[in-house]
C-alpha cells in the first residue's frame, strides 16, 4: 500500500478527498489528514508517505514551504497541489519544484483525482521496481564485500560473519560446508561476444543466472571472486549422508555447467573442497579450492577437481603422458628433432608442479623455437610459422590443447622441410653453411658450385622462394638465435661470429628478421642467465 498525507486547511475539502475516492482499489491508504503545513511536515518526518496532497495557502505553514522542505530531504515522494485559479502563479513556481501534478478546487471532480492518482501510482510502481533492481544489485555487493571482507581480510570474527549471514537472510546453515570455485574456460572469447571489456555486464548476467540455481536448489549463496571466478558457499544441512551430499552435488554442478553452456556458451571448470560441519573453516576450504583450480591446467574442461585429491601425482601423469605421445610424433622426423625435444622434455619434468599458463605457454614456444631451429633453408617462413602458432598457444588453458596444438605445430613444420633440391642447390647452401661466417658473395658461390650467378640464383628462387642475399640472412639469423639461447656470448661477439662486422647492422636486421632485438630475444626465450649486451639499436 503507498501511504497518502492530505493537507488542507478546509475540512469539507479534507473529508471530500478523503471520501469520495476508494483508496484501496489503487493500493493507497490515507495516513493522515491535516489542517496546516506544520502538522502535515510533523507527519512527514514520522511516517514519510508516498503521496502528500497538499493546499497552497494553510495557516502556520503554507504548501510552498512543505513543499521546498520535503524536496529539501526527499525527491521521490510524489506531490500533488490543490489551488485556486487566482494562485495560478504559485502553481507554476511548485510545478517547477517536482509537483506531480494540480487539481483546481472549485472545478474537481473524483474522475479527475482517479486519473491524477492513477498515472501518479504507476510512477511509483516504476520507481519502486527500479528500486528493487538496486537493492537487488546491492545486496550482491554487500554479499560480496561480507565474504571477502571474511575470507581475505578478517575484518569480522566468527559470531560477527554469523550474525550478518541472518541479516541478510543468506542461504548458509553452518552443517555440511562445502566451498566450490567455478572458473570460466576461454574467458577473453565471453568478454569479445559481450563486447564487454571490463567484464561488468556478464558478472550481473552470471549472478543473475547463478543465484536464480542456488534458489531452486536451497543450497547456498554465489558471489564473484575474480574476474572469470565465482565463488560457492554451498550448505547441505544436517540431515543429508554423504553419497546423498555427492549426489545433490554433482547434479547442482551439472546444471550450472549445462546453463553455462547454453546462455553463454562457455565451459567451467569447478574445484571443489571436502566438507565441514563448521562455517568458521570456510576460509581453509577456499585456499584449498584455490590450490585445487590451479591445476585446471592439467584437467579437461568438463571435469570436477577435487581439492583432497592426490592432485600433483595427477598433474605428473598427464604431463607425463603428453610427452609421450609428442615424442612419438617426433621420432620419425630424424636424430636432431629428437635430441632437441629430449633435452626439452626433460626440463619440463623437472619443473615444480603446478606450472602457470604463462610459463607453460612459455615452455611451448621456447620449444617451437628450438625445432624450427632445425629447418634453416626455409628460416622465413618458419619464423612466421612461430608466431602464428605463438599467438594460439597463449590462449590454450590446458595441456590437452597445447599438446594438440604442438602436433599441428611439427607437422606444418616437417611439412615445409619437405623442400626438394637440385644438386647444385644442394651444393651451394652447404658452402654457405661453411663459410657463412666471412665475407660470402654470389659470385663466390656461383665459382664454387660451377654455375655463373644469374643461374644460382635464378635457381634459388625457383626451388627455395628466396634469392641469395635473403638466405644468407635468414641462415645467419637463425645461427644467431641459437647463440642467443644456447651460449652466454654477448650480442656483439654473436654479431661477429655469424658473419657482421658492424654490430648495429646486426641489431636491426635480428629485428627485422625476428620483430624483437637480439637482448629481448634472449631474455624472452633464453635458459641462461640474463647478459648485458650494451646498448641495443
Amino acid at each position: 500500500m503507498y501511504k497518502v498525507l492530505i493537507a488542507e486547511d478546509e475540512m469539507w475539502v479534507r473529508l471530500g478527498l478523503k471520501n469520495s475516492i476508494h483508496w484501496e482499489s489503487l493500493g493507497m491508504l490515507v495516513t493522515a489528514d491535516v489542517a496546516n503545513g506544520v502538522e502535515a511536515w510533523e507527519h512527514y518526518q514520522n511516517n514519510k508517505p508516498d503521496i502528500v496532497i497538499t493546499d497552497i495557502r494553510m495557516p502556520e505553514m503554507d504548501g510552498m514551504e512543505l513543499i521546498d522542505r520535503i524536496r529539501q530531504h526527499d525527491a521521490s515522494t510524489k506531490i500533488i497541489i490543490l489551488t485556486c485559479v487566482e494562485e495560478f502563479g504559485l502553481t507554476q513556481s511548485a510545478l517547477r519544484n517536482g509537483v506531480s501534478d494540480f487539481i483546481l478546487k472549485l472545478t474537481m471532480s473524483s474522475e479527475e483525482l482517479m486519473n491524477i492518482l492513477h498515472k501518479v501510482k504507476q510512477e511509483l510502481d516504476v520507481q519502486q521496481a527500479d528500486s528493487n533492481k538496486y537493492l537487488l544489485r546491492n545486496m550482491d555487493v554487500l554479499k560480496e564485500n561480507l565474504f571477502k571482507d571474511y575470507l581475505f581480510q578478517n575484518r569480522y570474527s566468527h559470531e560477527e560473519f554469523l550474525g550478518y549471514i541472518q541479516e541478510y537472510k543468506l542461504m548458509l546453515d553452518p552443517h555440511s560446508i562445502q566451498v566450490c570455485l567455478m572458473d570460466i574456460n576461454h574467458y577473453h572469447l565471453l568478454k569479445e561476444r559481450f563486447r564487454d571489456e571490463r567484464g561488468q555486464l556478464i558478472r550481473m548476467s552470471m549472478l543473475n543466472v547463478l543465484q536464480e540455481i542456488l534458489r531452486d536448489y536451497g543450497r547456498g549463496e554465489v558471489c564473484h571472486d575474480a574476474d572469470n571466478r565465482y565463488l560457492f558457499l554451498l550448505s547441505f544441512g544436517d540431515r543429508v549422508s554423504e553419497q546423498e551430499q555427492l549426489q545433490q552435488l554433482q547434479r547442482l554442478l551439472e546444471h550450472v555447467r549445462k546453463v553455462m553452456l547454453a546462455y553463454f556458451n562457455v565451459t567451467v571448470t569447478f574445484a571443489v573442497s571436502r566438507t565441514v560441519r563448521d562455517l568458521s573453516r570456510i576460509r581453509a576450504l577456499y585456499r584449498e579450492c584455490l590450490h585445487a583450480i590451479s591445476y585446471k591446467l592439467y584437467v579437461n574442461a568438463d571435469h570436477l577437481i577435487s581439492g583432497d585429491g592426490n592432485l600433483q601425482a595427477q598433474a605428473a601423469r598427464k604431463v607425463g603422458a603428453a610427452l609421450l605421445g609428442l615424442s612419438d610424433v617426433l621420432s620419425s622426423q630424424g636424430e636432431q628433432m629428437m635430441k632437441e625435444f629430449s633435452r626439452w622434455s626433460e626440463q619440463v619434468k623437472e619443473r615444480q608442479l603446478p606450472q602457470s599458463q604463462e610459463a607453460t605457454v612459455r615452455d611451448f614456444i621456447y620449444l617451437f623455437h628450438r625445432l624450427s631451429l632445425h629447418v634453416p633453408h626455409q628460416s622465413q617462413e618458419n619464423a612466421q610459422l612461430v608466431t602464428e602458432y605463438t599467438v594460439q598457444l597463449e590462449s590454450c588453458e590446458t595441456w590437452d590443447e597445447m599438446v594438440q596444438l604442438s602436433e599441428q605445430f611439427i607437422g606444418e613444420l616437417m611439412q615445409a622441410q619437405q623442400v626438394p633440391m637440385s644438386r647444385k642447390v644442394a651444393e651451394a647452401i652447404a658452402y654457405m653453411k661453411k663459410h657463412y661466417q666471412g665475407e660470402l658473395t654470389l659470385q663466390d658461390v656461383a665459382g664454387t658450385v660451377g654455375v655463373s650467378p644469374n643461374y644460382l640464383s635464378a635457381l634459388l628462387k625457383k626451388e627455395l622462394n628466396v634469392n641469395f642475399s635473403e638466405y644468407l640472412i635468414h641462415f645467419r639469423m637463425e645461427r644467431a638465435k641459437r647463440l642467443l639461447l644456447e651460449s652466454d656470448l654477448l650480442s656483439y661477439e654473436i654479431a661477429e661470429q655469424v658473419g657482421f662486422i658492424d654490430h648495429s647492422h646486426f641489431s636491426r636486421t635480428f629485428k627485422k628478421a625476428t620483430g624483437m632485438g637480439p637482448r629481448e630475444f634472449r631474455k624472452r626465450w633464453g635458459r641462461t642467465e640474463e647478459q648485458d649486451d650494451g646498448p641495443e639499436e
